[in-house]
């Protein structure tokens, strides 16, 4: 997933389970404590502050879910700056995060609802669909992230997104920062992606980019320039294709929430299998990027046999060509 730390909460059974993962490069993280519902991290901030990160994996069991609240109001004394709590945490603030089903009951919200105001969390606002969960006609606001004054100052244009559910029940929920950093595309080196290997045209470009009679840097030059051209024009930017088919998902799921037909539902069910196409290329794109894989496969320029001064010397060195008859 392109990710090369990671600290967990085993699952007990097919109830519970959380990971936190992260790049070391970019952010500092270390684990500070544990419990059976949540696992509380240090992070060092992108202004030099030390935060506080707890993902959460609330019990669907509320006499269970109360352990959580006593374990929140416990790290809520010793936490000192900005604190962000995030996860399903299977509760809810209030009648309006729920619809559908059986009455609302104010006995579990309630519990939660003084948790939170006690700890001084406030309700990290969201765009996209409402309702996180959902089973039946019943919907509900089961995922969500939290923060106390110190983070929402240090992240005021913080917000959370609910983005399309593929496979679980559960949407997934992102919550940005909006303090990336934006880089120059003309400054970043050619780069084969083995996603381009799934596209029913790549052999043809391949075929029509290596023009023969030509030098070899030549045709070099002139195959990455119809690379290049082929994915901004046909293939596409992975990630960025992906945004764009979750947001037509959204506008789908939210339109057949309100007035389905058998048009907008077959509509949306395209839009699902095309959305799962393209994760599976984001997810061979990330397995490139993992050099530790990439070593199981027998990639021998990985920081594990060589010295860091040769080894961009030897990954960028052409030893061989192989041609269609395997000369």
């Amino acid at each position: 997933m392109g990710f090369d730390k990671q600290v967990c909460v085993e699952a007990n059974g097919f109830a519970g389970g959380i990971w936190v993962m992260w790049q070391e490069g970019e952010v500092k993280m270390e684990e500070v404590t544990r419990a059976a519902q949540s696992l509380h991290m240090r992070v060092n901030l992108h202004n030099g502050q030390t935060g506080y990160l707890t993902a959460v994996y609330g019990s669907s069991v509320q006499s269970s879910r109360r352990a959580l609240w006593d374990t929140i109001r416990d790290l809520a004394v010793d936490v000192e700056g900005p604190w962000l709590l995030t996860g399903d945490i299977n509760a809810l603030l209030g009648p309006y995060e729920k619809q559908g089903g059986a009455p609302f009951n104010l006995a579990p919200s309630r519990e939660f609802k003084d948790c939170v105001d006690e700890c001084g969390l406030i309700d990290v606002e969201f765009s996209g669909q409402c309702f996180t969960w959902q089973q039946g006609s019943l919907r509900q606001i089961l995922d969500c992230a939290l923060c106390n004054s110190d983070w929402r100052q240090s992240f005021p244009e913080m917000n959370t997104l609910h983005l399309p559910k593929l496979k679980s029940d559960h949407r997934p929920i992102l919550t940005c920062s909006n303090d990336m950093l934006l880089q120059d595309p003309s400054r970043k080196p050619f780069r084969f992606l083995a996603p381009w290997l799934l596209h029913y045209d790549f052999p043809h470009i391949l075929q029509e980019g290596w023009l023969a009679g030509l030098e070899y840097k030549e045709a070099v030059i002139g195959l990455t320039s119809a690379l290049c051209r082929w994915n901004k024009e046909v293939f596409g930017n992975v990630l960025e294709k992906k945004r764009k088919l979750a947001n037509r998902l959204c506008r789908l799921e939210e339109l057949n929430e309100q007035s389905p037909s058998p048009t907008s539902l077959h509509q949306e069910e395209c839009i699902r299998n095309e959305l799962m196409e393209v994760l599976k290329h984001e997810e061979i794109l990330w397995y490139q990027k993992s050099r530790e894989k990439w070593f199981v496969h027998g990639d021998s320029n990985t920081r594990f046999f060589h010295l860091s001064t040769l080894k961009r010397r030897c990954r960028n060195c052409i030893r061989r060509l192989k041609s269609v008859s395997n000369d």
